[in-house]
């Protein structure tokens, strides 16, 4: 998750992810999609307890 101001200026409104322990800050999603584009890898898990979760639902 990226911590952006979205959630707080959505019209519905919206979680603050900027207060997020996980969230990245825009900068660092940016690179990491460029290295994913790059890399054509079919997924990024930025932690690994994020892909172990992933695959318990396949």
């Amino acid at each position: 998750m990226a911590a952006t101001e979205f959630g707080i200026n959505a019209r519905h409104g919206g979680a603050n992810s900027r207060v997020l322990p996980s969230a990245l800050p825009p900068q660092e999603v940016a690179a990491l999609i460029a290295d994913l584009i790059g890399s054509r890898a079919a997924g990024l898990y930025r932690r690994p307890v994020y892909k172990a979760n992933s695959l318990k639902l396949k």
